[in-house]
């Protein structure tokens, strides 16, 4: 009988445990149950998004999509990263709110959501539209919501343009309104250990002229030294031929008609054949470049020499090994060419807003590299106490 009592008694607990929790269930605000989706129409019309808007405070840029691809408008058509724009779009689509947040304005800014008019304002806005200009979905977005216990879904503030409510949403969203978040910013990429040749010419007749004769020499040697003037760094010639290795743009707008005042010419002769030539622009404290490609057959310098002579000297050459180092260099410079190809195909139509380091490179001056004995002797002075 107890036994049959306590089983009876566990089975009403049971019971009441499930009334107590389908009551609670049943009040509960729905959006906390069913975690409604943000955007219920975006998703099954993902595919009508044609253009992105993404909006700070003193930055914005917009993307449009151009047959299957995307690119960044505001810099003319260049192209955009498929994939980024992709998963911004999937992630908004898939966005979920969690709960409703505050309805006065005075508390926007505490969560980031308080709009990108507002003088001191931090968020972003984003806006999806479709070919004919109809906006799909718009939203503020603020900061992220800190889990103190670090578990949990990734949450963030937002709210609507037109709603006066802000609101925690489930999601993850990586957005920013500069250039770099959205397109590949390595634009060209030639290692130093090619370089044979650099030559900056400025429009007042200033030229630097630094060369080396192959690959086995580690230093550069500077043309044309005045007389009475020395190297002032090895170091800081040798850099210059890193002057297109790692290169990457901070911005980028379609080539128009820009003034060539006060421009630099850069050229830069690799031991290959392939020929850049860069030519630099300071517009305001900001330098802008344009690039072209060629391939100078006469350009092509062969460096082996050095093993080619230690070969004759041990009698080990023979017309198959010849004929067969002729076919590398063959292959090489149809590989060159095609670089070519690519790099003026990829840059020749575009100006690239470029890093003041790179700029500093592209731009130096004789008096940059060199420095008179008097000038030496007068530095020295300043150091060296007095006898």
């Amino acid at each position: 009988m107890k036994r049959n009592a306590l089983l009876i008694f566990a089975v009403i607990t049971i019971v009441v445990i499930g009334a107590a929790a389908l009551v609670v269930y049943q009040r509960a605000p729905q959006t906390e149950i069913e975690k409604a989706v943000l955007f219920p129409e975006l998703l099954p019309n993902i595919n009508d998004v044609a253009r992105v808007e993404i909006r700070e405070k003193n930055e914005g840029i917009t993307l449009t999509r151009k047959g299957d691809a995307w690119v960044l408008e505001s810099g003319g058509g260049y192209p955009a990263l498929f994939e980024k724009v992709k998963t911004t779009v999937v992630s908004i689509a898939k966005l979920r709110v969690l709960e409703g947040k505050t309805k006065n304005p005075g508390l926007y800014s505490k969560l980031g959501v308080e709009g990108i008019d507002d003088k001191n304002s931090r968020s972003i806005l984003i806006t999806l539209q479709d070919q004919a200009g109809n906006t799909i979905a718009s939203i503020i977005i603020g900061k992220e919501r800190v889990v103190r216990t670090g578990i949990g879904p990734a949450s963030l503030y937002v709210r609507k343009p037109d709603a006066v409510q802000a609101l925690l949403v489930e999601g993850d969203l990586d957005i920013a309104a500069t250039v770099t978040s959205w397109v590949n910013p390595d634009i060209v990429n030639i290692a130093s250990d090619r370089v044979r040749e650099v030559i900056i010419e400025h429009p007042d007749g200033n030229r630097v002229d630094i060369s080396r004769a192959s690959t086995k020499e580690k230093a550069y040697t500077l043309a044309d030294i005045p007389e009475g003037a020395k190297l002032t760094s090895q170091v800081t010639l040798n850099s210059m031929a890193t002057a297109l290795e790692d290169f990457r743009l901070e911005d980028v707008k379609a080539k128009g008609n820009p003034s060539t005042e006060n421009s630099r010419t850069t050229t830069v002769k690799t031991f290959d054949g392939l020929v850049a030539m860069i030519t630099t622009t300071k517009v305001g404290d900001k330098a802008y470049s344009t690039f072209s490609f060629a391939f100078d057959p006469s350009a092509v310098m062969a460096d082996e020499g050095g093993d080619h002579e230690r070969s004759n000297e041990e009698g080990q050459e023979t017309e198959a090994a010849n004929e067969e180092q002729q076919q590398i260099k063959l292959k090489k410079k149809e590989e060159v060419q095609e670089e070519v190809v690519a790099l003026n195909k990829a840059l020749s139509d575009w100006v690239f807003a470029i890093p003041d380091f790179k700029a500093d490179i592209l731009t130096k001056k004789l008096g940059d590299l060199v420095k008179s004995e008097n000038q030496e002797a007068k530095s020295e002075s300043l150091i060296l106490p007095k006898q």
